[in-house]
């Protein structure tokens, strides 16, 4: 019994401190992004496009930049997120017996990195939202890294180029085919929250393959075919 109660203690202490380390590694990790976010300025008119692009970062917004609180005590997050986009369409409203005209515009895709209570990094992409358009998804999840230490600039800037991507296949304007429907899917499979979804739909393959099978064989046995 001591031994057991020995264990937990080791193991939790070790989980703590594993969680100290990876929130003080925030601090590079926000370095990074900030910086790869920097280079953007650049593109001024392609993120104009996209709504204009913003960087959040919690720790410098009330109540977080107490002076008390640190990245090694918070929940860290960091978010890059369009502004309102213009779908140049209105459309009229009628509200108490009173027509108005309402201007179409969408907003929400989303970027961001975010640190659970292990010390765990998480990255997730949302889409766009409109009342034009609604995505199923309301995000995805792109990455989930152990330590914060662990997240290098190439995968900064990859989860960045998804990002832009994602944007892409989700705005009311963008390619809404079946090649950004295909793409969605694919980040959709990377995601382990769907991965009961995806069981499910293998095995709703597999039965229907031996359902198949079972036919052909069946009327193999009766000699219904290759006769």
């Amino acid at each position: 019994m001591k031994r057991s109660l020995k264990n937990a203690a080791s193991i939790l202490a070790t989980g703590r401190s594993r969680a100290f380390v990876s929130r003080v590694a925030w601090l590079e990790l926000e370095r990074l992004i900030s910086s790869t976010f920097n280079e953007l300025s650049e593109c001024k008119k392609e993120t104009s496009q996209l709504g204009n692009l913003y960087l959040y970062k919690n720790r410098d917004r009330e109540p977080f930049n107490k002076p008390n609180l640190y990245a090694f005590n918070i929940m860290n997050q960091i978010l890059i997120h369009t502004g309102w986009r213009s779908l140049n369409v209105a459309f009229a409203i009628t509200e108490n017996g009173e027509t108005q005209v309402e201007y179409l515009h969408e907003n929400g895709a989303n970027l961001w990195f975010s640190q659970d209570v292990s010390g765990a990094v998480m990255v997730f992409v949302s889409p766009y939202k409109s009342k034009a358009l609604e995505i199923h998804e309301s995000n995805i999840i792109l990455a989930r890294y152990s330590c914060a230490s662990s997240v290098t600039p190439r995968d900064i800037r990859r989860h960045f180029s998804t990002y832009f991507r994602y944007c892409s296949v989700t705005s009311a304007h963008g390619n809404l085919g079946i090649t950004g429907y295909i793409y969605r899917l694919f980040l959709k499979y990377g995601d382990f929250r769907y991965s009961t979804q995806r069981r499910a739909s293998l095995f709703r393959v597999i039965e229907s393959v031996l359902a198949v099978v079972g036919i052909a064989a069946t009327l193999y046995a009766g000699n219904k075919i290759f006769t």
